[in-house]
Parts: C-alpha cells; sequence; structure tokens
C-alpha cells in the first residue's frame, strides 16, 4: 500500500510469522531478512503495514519512517506523544527505560492507546532514549 507521508520497504521475514501492524527488527544471521520484535534493546527498524499477518517467509511492507497509516498494535495504555519502543510481542508500549539504561524507540504515537489492543498511528522515526 502506498503512503505519500510514508517509506515504505518490502523486506522477507524470516521463518517465523510477523503478526499484523508489529514492530520489526533485523534478523541478526541475515540483516536482509525481519522479525517481530521482542525486547527493548532490539534494534528497531520499523513497523509492519499489514492489517493481516505475514507469513514466515514471505514479503512483508514495512514503514521505516513517516506515518504508519495502518497503525501499529498498542501493549498497553499511553498517550499522544509517548515515544514507542516494544513489548515481547511486537507491540508498542511507552518507553520507560530504567536509570543507565537504553530504550530503542521506534516511533512517536500520533494517538492515545486506551488499551493493549488498540491500533494506533504512529510517526516511524528510530532513536535511542536512556533513563
Amino acid at each position: 500500500m502506498s503512503h505519500p507521508s510514508a517509506t515504505i520497504r518490502e523486506m522477507q521475514a524470516t521463518a517465523a510469522v510477523i503478526g499484523a501492524r508489529r514492530i520489526v527488527r533485523f534478523d541478526t544471521t541475515n540483516q536482509a531478512q525481519v522479525l517481530q520484535a521482542s525486547a527493548v534493546s532490539d534494534n528497531l527498524i520499523g513497523v509492519v503495514d499489514s492489517i493481516v499477518d505475514v507469513g514466515a517467509s514471505r514479503s512483508a511492507s514495512v514503514v521505516l519512517s513517516g506515518i504508519a497509516e495502518n497503525g501499529v498494535v498498542a501493549g498497553a495504555a499511553f498517550a499522544a506523544g509517548a515515544k514507542l519502543t516494544t513489548d515481547s510481542q511486537g507491540r508498542a508500549v511507552a518507553a520507560a527505560p530504567a536509570a543507565g539504561t537504553n530504550n530503542q524507540i521506534v516511533g512517536i504515537a500520533l494517538e492515545q492507546a486506551t488499551a493493549a489492543g488498540d491500533i494506533v498511528r504512529i510517526l516511524v522515526q528510530q532513536c535511542t532514549v536512556q533513563g
């Protein structure tokens, strides 16, 4: 799908399914492939631009920058403007790094999430924050 406000690239999923609207990272053994993110320390690269799960070893459209119009799945409630990282299921959560700890950020919430499972638009803009 084309979004004029986003950079989207087709990328190969690893041998694991990636959930719809989930945060992804590069595979450490094959950096031409992506997989669902699972830790705040993962090198987060974007959000899958699909409303259905991406099958193992299939092509995935990944929003690398700009507005993820199809949204991302929230892992908990957060406010609009929150810097977002991932939970263990590739869902967006507000970054809350402990003192001296880094969190990788995938983007900024453009809408609030009131509960886990909400679908919200984000501005994909990677960075790192330290507590």
